[in-house]
């Protein structure tokens, strides 16, 4: 929509429509510019609280409590990875004899506990499989939303020169 004021108003030489266009474009870059500050403010918090948040729903596992077992085994089988930080949290904080069979490499650890130290279970924790993967997508989207950021800056500085020059050049057509 504002695309479209811009485009109108540049072809028309409507200057009205470029002054909202342009005022729309510093709002919009406004608000990317507080997203991104926010965002980067907030990212320890987040890494906090996903730490926190896993590590609270380990007890709730053994309750048999559908959506999180079904969660901690899609998250483990989906990552390759076991527990918050390795498969002893299990025993530590889910009070559970052994890992879930989702924790183990072939999806069946069999009926007798098998030693944590084995290659039975995935060696990465689900806390540091979810960082990575965060840190890998928001290095991507950062770099897209940069690249759009300058675009607009560009698209900006070409829309307050052609308003400058319509100005000038308003009572000469």
């Amino acid at each position: 929509m504002f695309l479209l004021l811009g485009f109108v108003g540049a072809y028309k030489n409507q200057l009205g429509l470029l002054q909202i266009f342009i005022g729309s474009l510093i709002v919009i870059l406004l608000l990317q510019l507080i997203a991104v500050i926010v965002g980067f403010t907030l990212r320890n918090k987040a890494d906090t609280q996903l730490y926190n948040n896993l590590i609270n729903s380990l007890p709730v596992y053994k309750s048999q409590n559908s959506d999180v077992v079904h969660e901690w085994d899609r998250l483990q089988q989906q990552w390759a990875c076991c527990g918050v930080t390795n498969s002893s949290d299990w025993k530590i904080y889910g009070n559970l004899t052994q890992p879930p069979n989702s924790c183990c490499v072939s999806n069946n650890c069999g009926p007798s506990p098998v030693s944590d130290n084995s290659t039975v279970y995935f060696n990465q924790g689900c806390y540091q499989a979810a960082r990575s993967l965060f840190f890998r997508y928001s290095k991507a989207l950062g770099g897209v939303s940069l690249f759009f950021f300058f675009i607009e800056i560009v698209g900006l500085i070409l829309a307050i020169v052609l308003l400058r020059d319509l100005k000038n050049n308003y009572g000469s057509v």
